[in-house]
C-alpha cells in the first residue's frame, strides 16, 4: 500500500539591509497528517548550485533563511518513503507564495 506524504511551504520575501533574500519554510506531514519530524529537507538554488539541507523539526516544519532570490529545486527524504525530489520552487518579490504539495512515496 502506498502512503501519501504532504508538503507545505510557504517562501516570504525578506529585507535586511540591501541584499534581497527570502525565506523558504513549510511542513512535512503523513499520508494521516501527522507530523513527520526527522525528514531531510533540501534546497538547490538552480542558477548558482547553492544547497541548503535540515532536518524537519519535531513538529515537521523546516525553514530556510536568508535564500537569494531565483528558481529552487526541493527534494524531501523520510524513511520508509521514496525520495521526492521534483517541487520547484520560484521566490521572488512577492510577499508569500504559499503551495501545497502532496507527493506519494513507497516503502524502501
Amino acid at each position: 500500500m502506498s502512503k501519501l506524504l504532504s508538503l507545505l511551504i510557504l517562501a516570504a520575501l525578506t529585507l535586511p539591509a540591501q541584499t534581497i533574500t527570502s525565506r523558504i519554510r513549510g511542513v512535512v506531514t503523513d499520508p494521516s497528517g501527522a507530523l513527520a519530524p526527522n525528514a531531510e529537507v533540501s534546497v538547490l538554488h538552480e542558477a548558482t548550485g547553492l544547497r541548503r539541507t535540515m532536518p524537519s523539526n519535531a513538529s515537521g516544519q523546516f525553514a530556510f533563511d536568508a535564500m537569494p532570490l531565483g528558481k529552487y529545486n526541493l527534494s524531501v527524504t523520510l524513511q520508509g518513503f521514496k525520495k521526492f525530489n521534483s517541487l520547484t520552487i520560484t521566490i521572488g518579490r512577492r510577499r508569500i507564495n504559499e503551495h501545497e504539495k502532496r507527493i506519494t512515496p513507497t516503502k524502501s
